[in-house]
């Protein structure tokens, strides 16, 4: 599927030497995190390379943080914020919120 980035929606920085998932970060990391949307139609046209996906389903936010690492569960719950018109754009420094 091809397309074009929305708006900001999270940037998160990273600290070096830290935990990321099930990985080790040597260095600083930054992650955005930008809209796009899908209309559902074409749901089935969303592709990822084999092996980047453990698993994927349509859950409720409570759900799918449940199922995350803690830095991917504080993207989610900042995007879901920002959709949501709480939050302009939200900035994280190591999972947490500023």
């Amino acid at each position: 599927m091809t397309g074009t980035p929305g708006r900001l929606m999270v940037v998160q920085h990273l600290s070096p030497d830290r935990m990321w998932g099930y990985t080790r970060i040597r260095e600083p990391f930054e992650i955005f995190v930008f809209a796009f949307d899908v209309e559902p139609e074409r749901y089935t046209d969303i592709r990822v390379p084999d092996g980047e996906l453990l698993d994927w389903g349509w859950f409720t936010l409570g759900e799918g943080v449940k199922r995350m690492d803690v830095t991917n569960a504080a993207l989610l719950t900042a995007a879901f914020r920002v959709a949501g018109g709480e939050l302009p754009c939200a900035y994280l420094e190591d999972d947490q919120l500023l």
